[in-house]
């Protein structure tokens, strides 16, 4: 009997894309400190590290030169949330189900571009793991193997629907933790001594140069709480559900079948469910000195069955490199705030400028 390999297991695999992206920020950073299109650097770390886990590979963005198909992954995984905010508002909102809409012909481009890119690494993977039989190898009982491994093996799903799977698990994990961790960042920026904090949390565990195990790293708390933090300030995408039954929301009777939104963006910064809604205070989620928090009042990864799918992966990816970076750098940041827009998920206005100064 085989199992999947957990988020723990993988840490080792999260551990060296981390550095090999810190080694890639130094390589790029200017002379004013500052890494040229962070957001596509952090988005490159979060493809590399879910690869690890969704494909069961290093995906070869910090190779020289880079592998082209995963760029064109990362390109339509962009695209495609692009191209869904459209969707989602204005005109083209109410015709796309009825004719096919620039936008809707778009955004199918870059899905077939994600599965076809998809299939490849999935029908590789079959075909190596042929092979291992083949030559007489075999997995030791109870083993913990990859997901992309567990699921061909399992033989439960066709190559054609582990690939599905497996693209759905790497387009949520690329531009929304891209941009959590874009955002956190610039929080720990702007807040020096929230940062310095999470300096010494980090340096108490594993020093001024260590790696994390499964052991330090489940102690991260002050660093959870600021990730709690910044999302609830920043959180990447509001959640629709479709009701199953009648329900009474604020004196208002819902029929069963209405699409109900729920907006983190909005309770997330609410003066009745938060004390100093504006202001960023990690410790909020340390203790109850601001008063005690209603566990839906931020919600970021949805929750119930239908809960992000990726919701573990991102968080330690987010975890790992953040640490990381901090325990290489000073963050600054001396731009005027930034603000939110929305597309599909929520971004920043524009783009965000830290400085990333050596500790040594």
């Amino acid at each position: 009997m085989l199992r999947p390999k957990d988020i723990r297991e993988n840490l080792d695999n999260f551990n060296s894309v981390a550095r090999d992206a810190i080694e890639r920020m130094v390589a790029i950073r200017g002379e004013d400190d500052v890494i040229p299109n962070l957001e596509g650097e952090l988005a490159k770390y979060a493809t590399e590290s879910v690869g690890t886990m969704a494909f069961d590979l290093r995906v070869g963005l910090y190779e020289d030169p880079p592998n082209q198909d995963i760029i064109k992954v990362i390109q339509a995984t962009f695209d495609g949330f692009k191209y869904l905010g459209y969707l989602n508002r204005g005109w083209e909102s109410q015709l796309y189900r009825f004719v096919t809409t620039p936008s809707y012909r778009k955004f199918c481009k870059t899905q077939d571009t994600l599965f076809s890119i998809g299939q490849k690494i999935v029908d590789k993977k079959v075909a190596d793991l042929k092979k291992f039989t083949e030559e007489g190898d075999e997995f030791v009982e109870n083993q913990a193997v990859p997901l992309l491994t567990y699921l061909i093996l399992k033989g439960e799903l066709t190559p054609q629907e582990i690939n599905v799977n497996s693209i759905f698990m790497f387009r949520a994990g690329v531009e929304t933790t891209s941009t959590s961790l874009l955002f956190l960042l610039y929080d720990l920026a702007r807040y020096p001594a929230v940062q310095e904090k999470v300096y010494e949390e980090v340096t108490s565990l594993i020093g001024p140069h260590g790696d994390f195990t499964p052991d330090t790293f489940a102690k991260l708390d002050y660093l959870k709480a600021c990730v709690k933090e910044s999302m609830r300030l920043h959180p990447a995408i509001r959640w629709e559900r479709r009701l199953t039954q009648d329900v009474v929301l604020s004196g208002y009777k819902v029929p069963s079948g209405t699409i109900v939104m729920y907006s983190n963006y909005l309770s997330g910064r609410s003066e009745k469910l938060f004390k100093f809604p504006l202001e960023f205070r990690p410790e909020r989620w340390l203790n109850d000195d601001l008063g005690k928090i209603h566990p839906f009042a931020s919600i970021p990864f949805g929750v119930g069955t239908r809960m992000c799918i990726g919701r573990r992966i991102a968080e330690a990816e987010i975890y790992l490199l953040t640490a990381k970076l901090v325990q290489r750098f000073v963050l600054e940041y001396h731009e005027q705030p930034v603000k939110e827009t929305v597309k599909f998920h929520l971004m920043p206005d524009r783009p965000i400028k830290i400085k990333f100064i050596d500790r040594e």
